[in-house]
């Protein structure tokens, strides 16, 4: 989940494809007019001789952004002027949105104009402008009181230019003291000049730097090749400040594909400029920011000497600990103003009964170190994972906080916000993080998360029994395992799901695979949470299960299990990296009891690729025929230009995971027999 939040001039831009459902509430508003500060440097724009290309709603002419960076206050100035090539640019341009934190932030407006046929309207005197509580993230329990300031124009035709110009002043109070700013190079429309100005007090040390997304090709190389970017990149040092200035002339736009990898993230290159210069320095930083959080109040103190009396080793306390935070108190977020990034007081935490992650870490710190056991927050990034090693040092590489605690001279980490978690000290299950920043003194560098509970065995194994009988009808027996956090994931479910709907979906799942199913016994359910084990127990009947094919007998199963985790790609090339649900292994293992015989090619079937290793193997003892096939899923995404052997090697696993058996078995010619004496 994530929890820390970002700063307007620091956030992430919105993955392509994905649409955030909101909670909103509009009211008329007057805004803050003003003529642009005099710290800015001017730019001009032209329109454009040629004519657009085919399929371009819009294009850019001038996107400026220039910064003023402050320890305590810094503003951030924006200007764009948009030139509308058809009606989609004008669906898409006509209405425009600032979005800030009331509690320090604020939003001057100085132009809103439109350019039509050499005549300017000046639109801002006029316009009237919405006040809307969004709440974008309301649906994953998170509450940032972000408001988002619209105005919708009136009268905008094809062929107009639109010219917004405003200014962002921001201190959030949890950055005093540190200098920073990024920006996200390039748009999904054409961009004729894009100009980045960054200026910050001279005593002030920054370091620029680049990200770029990962597994990406084809995608325009002014924008996403390193060297293209460090050449339109200059700095200078004046007689008081500090100046980075970066511009790209004649940018194409940022074509995206389906199924975008999350972990490709930042979308846009992204320019960081930060006063952070190594990890030392932000864990100095969060540290700070944990141990403000005060000392436990009278109640968390009263539990912390109940759970001495009541266990008697440190496993067992520790394990209490977990439990208490982790579904005692609910997870819900009030990330308004500062809380974006500091935890609450631990008096309000246990207060209110609810809290998002850093609360949640902070607390559960607190009550580990009350217990005598040794415990740090620690930040991780539940996209990027290890690519905050890419991202380079700073408060915005992280988006969540879990726990590192040592146990029995061996660390762990757990994350308390899973709320269902099975399993005990040493073997909670983790999500794939890969690394993150441990918030203890002298901490100097990232550390790699420590190995999953279940090493490498599959967090999904399903038994199939199919029994056959003499008329062509069958019974089908399956069982399912789940283990480690696919078994976290599916208590939440079982948390607020009955017993008759899993059972409803279950047969609706499976009556994709065999048509004819029909429920006999509805799916049982054993929760294992000591071993962290879920058992899912249903049988079926199968009418009709022998079909007929060419004068044969014809009997056909499924390996459904890995049927939906894996999907033909759309598409064999690609800019983007290809999404994957990676760190997954599937067993499926299917018996079919016959009553007949059959002949069956046992020659075992291997599929492999950097991404995906898949192995099917084939047995016959008598009437009985096994098959077991497994997947493992190696990684989160495909790159681009890896995209042809994957989705062929799909295609082989897809067809792979469906077996027909046919029988009779042919006969032996009489003539070739062995004849006893």
């Amino acid at each position: 989940m994530v929890c820390l939040g970002l700063a307007d001039g620091w956030s992430q831009p919105q993955r392509p494809g994905s649409e955030a459902r909101s909670s909103s509430a509009a009211e008329t508003i007057e805004v803050i007019q003003a003529a642009p500060p005099n710290w800015i440097e001017p730019r001009t724009w032209t329109l454009p001789a040629a004519k657009a290309a085919s399929g371009v709603p819009a294009e850019i002419l001038l996107s400026d952004c220039q910064d003023l960076l402050g320890d305590s206050t810094s503003a951030y100035y924006y200007r764009n002027v948009v030139l509308l090539r058809n009606a989609e640019g004008v669906r898409r341009c006509a209405e425009w949105t600032v979005e800030y934190s009331p509690e320090y932030e604020s939003v001057t407006w100085h132009a809103l104009r439109v350019i039509r046929s050499g005549e300017v309207s000046n639109r801002l005197e006029k316009a009237k402008f919405r006040r809307l509580q969004r709440e974008q993230r309301l649906e994953s329990r998170i509450v940032d009181g972000r408001i988002t300031i619209a105005t919708v124009l009136e009268d905008i035709r094809v062929g107009d230019v639109l010219e917004i110009e405003y200014t962002l002043e921001s201190g959030n109070p949890a950055l005093r003291g540190h200098l920073g700013t990024r920006h996200y190079l390039g748009s999904s429309f054409p961009i004729q000049a894009q100009h980045v100005v960054v200026r910050a007090p001279r005593e002030r040390p920054l370091k620029a730097s680049f990200f770029l997304p990962d597994g990406t090709l084809n995608l325009p190389s002014e924008l996403y090749r390193p060297a293209a970017l460090r050449l339109g990149l200059e700095s200078e040092e004046t007689a008081d400040q500090s100046v980075f200035r970066w511009s790209g002339l004649n940018l194409p736009a940022v074509p995206f594909d389906d199924n975008v990898a999350p972990r490709a993230s930042p979308y846009y290159p992204m320019l960081r400029i930060s006063s952070f210069s190594s990890w030392a320095e932000v864990a100095d930083w969060g540290r700070g920011l944990f141990s403000d959080v005060g000392e436990p109040p009278a109640d968390a103190a009263e539990w912390i000497q109940k759970c001495r009396s009541e266990h008697a080793t440190q496993v067992e306390r520790l394990a209490a600990a977990v439990r208490w935070v982790q579904r005692d108190l609910r997870y819900f977020a009030m990330a308004m103003g500062a809380q974006n990034l500091r935890p609450r007081k631990l008096a309000e935490i246990c207060a209110t009964r609810f809290g998002d992650c850093k609360d949640k870490s902070a607390l559960l710190v607190a009550v580990l170190r009350g217990l005598g056991i040794e415990a740090w927050p620690v930040l991780v990034n539940s996209v990027l994972k290890e690519r905050i090693r890419e991202h380079g040092p700073g408060p915005f590489a992280f988006d969540h906080a879990i726990v590192a605690y040592r146990l029995d001279g061996s660390e762990h980490w757990v994350d308390p916000t899973i709320e269902h978690q099975g399993g005990g000290p040493g073997t909670w299950s983790l999500p794939p993080y890969r690394c993150g920043l441990i918030l203890r003194e002298n901490e100097h560098s990232l550390t790699d998360a420590p190995a999953n509970a279940i090493g490498n065995e599959p967090d999904t194994y399903t038994e199939d029994l199919v029994t056959v009988s003499p008329s062509g009808d069958a019974t089908l027996t399956t069982t399912t395992q789940l283990r480690g956090l696919k078994a976290d994931e599916y208590r939440y479910h079982l948390a607020s799901t009955g017993a008759s709907e899993i059972s409803l979906r279950w047969v609706n799942f499976l009556g994709r695979f065999y048509q004819s199913i029909e429920e006999q016994k509805a799916v049982e359910i054993e929760d294992d949470p000591v071993h962290n084990l879920i058992t899912l127990k249903a049988t079926y009947a199968l009418p009709r299960f022998v079909g007929a094919e060419g004068g044969l007998s014809v009997v056909t199963t499924h390996a459904y299990s890995i049927r939906a985790l894996l999907d033909a790609p759309q598409s064999r090339r690609r800019r983007w990296p290809y999404a994957l649900p990676g760190d997954r292994v599937v067993r499926h293992r299917i018996v079919v009891e016959l009553p007949f015989e059959l002949s069956v090619e046992q020659q075992p079937q291997l599929v492999v690729t950097d991404e995906l290793v898949y192995r099917t193997e084939k047995g016959l003892n008598g009437r009985r025929f096994t098959c077991e096939h497994e997947l493992r899923l190696l990684k989160e995404f495909v790159a681009a230009e890896d995209m042809a052997v994957f989705a062929s090697s799909v295609e082989d696993v897809l067809q792979a995971l469906s077996t027909s058996l046919r029988s009779p078995v042919a006969t032996k010619d009489p003539k070739s027999e062995t004849r006893g004496p």
